[in-house]
Order: structure tokens, then sequence, then C-alpha cells
């Protein structure tokens, strides 16, 4: 099943613990499908693939300034980040020192040539993102987690696989040449959500 969304602003309501209220989460996520539709239509039935004209729709939940900023701070170590690309062997001792800190520089040549860095349970480190999955997890009464894919230009992570992620978007994003790591780099995809029980990707 495949929607086209209208721009919508990420949700603000707070139920009485302070915290996001799950429903307002699920609803923004899959909007303009209702919580009501997707269940009744696609949860656990089919593929549920929402294309969005907004390339901001997500951009409270990540930006690349803040995967710079992990990358660039020492926030997280190998195996946090990892660095992969299809069809070619990248190990870990090519981009982290022996305290397992990854090496921004290493890590940019790497990313250059093709390379997708791969951070993963961000969700612990990046307030939104913590947020969303709390909401989530309340929502579903299931444990959520954010992995996130920052691959370059006509770039491919991985072969295509089957995974059992539920949740995947594509963020789209562009910069320039820049004085920060990320910011080197033109980073281009289609802003869009895909929800299944089991999906083919290739990342």
């Amino acid at each position: 099943m495949t929607r086209t969304a209208a721009n919508s602003p990420a949700p603000t309501a707070a139920d009485r613990d302070g915290r996001t209220d799950p429903r307002d989460t699920y609803s923004w996520l899959i909007r303009p499908l209702t919580p009501e539709e997707f269940q009744a239509r696609c949860y656990e039935r089919e593929v549920c693939h929402i294309r969005r004209g907004d390339p901001f729709y997500f951009s409270k939940l990540l930006s690349i300034d803040q995967l710079d900023r992990v990358l660039t701070t020492g926030l997280a170590k190998h195996p946090e980040i990892q660095l992969v690309q299809n069809e070619k062997n990248i190990t870990a001792n090519e981009y982290r020192d022996a305290d397992d800190r990854v090496d921004p520089v290493r890590a940019t040549r790497l990313f250059r040539q093709g390379a997708t860095i791969i951070f993963t349970h961000l969700h612990q480190r990046l307030p939104e993102l913590g947020r969303l999955c709390e909401g989530l997890e309340r929502a579903f009464s299931s444990k959520m987690q954010t992995n996130i894919y920052l691959t370059p230009p006509s770039a491919q992570g991985f072969a295509p696989h089957w995974t059992r992620t539920t949740c995947s978007f594509s963020r789209s994003q562009e910069r320039n040449a820049g004085a920060s790591m990320t910011r080197r780099f033109r980073c281009r995809c289609a802003d869009s959500i895909s929800i299944a029980r089991s999906t083919r990707q290739a990342t």
C-alpha cells in the first residue's frame, strides 16, 4: 500500500507525566493514515509505503549536524558506529583506534569511497529519537530502537536482503562542502517511510 502524505508538524502534545502522547507519535508517523486504518489494512499484512513531498517532515528527529557531532566528538565508539560497503569487506581496524574510537578522518575517506556509516542505538544518545522510540513502545507494547544508515549518493551499503526491521525512513538532506566531516558530502534520497513486518531492503 502506497500513500502520499501532506505536510504536518511533529507531535507536541504531552500526557500527564510530561511525555509525548504515544497515540500522537503513532498518528504523526503514519499520517495521512489513521491508526485505525493502519491496524485494519496494513499491520502484519502488507508493506505500507508513505511517500512524502516534504523533505523536512522528519527534520526534528535527526539532522546531518547531529550525526556529525556524534561521529567527530567521540560520543559513540565501535561497534556503535560501523562502516560497510556492498561487495567490499571493510574491517574495523580501517577506521578505529586501539580504544575503539572511530577516526573521523578515516571514516570520511571511506564514506567518500562509497561506504555506509551505521549509527546503532542512536535513540540512546539523541533525545528526539529517544522520545520517538518511547512513544512507539508505549503504543505497541514492544521494544523499539533506531539504527541510522548514512549512505553517499549512488552507493550501496548492503546487497538486497530480508530484514525483520518493521519501520524504515528515507531522509533527504543536501549539504555543500564545508568545514565539518559530513557536510562535505551531498546525500540525497526520497523522503518516505516504509512499514512492514519483514522487508527486503538494500541500504
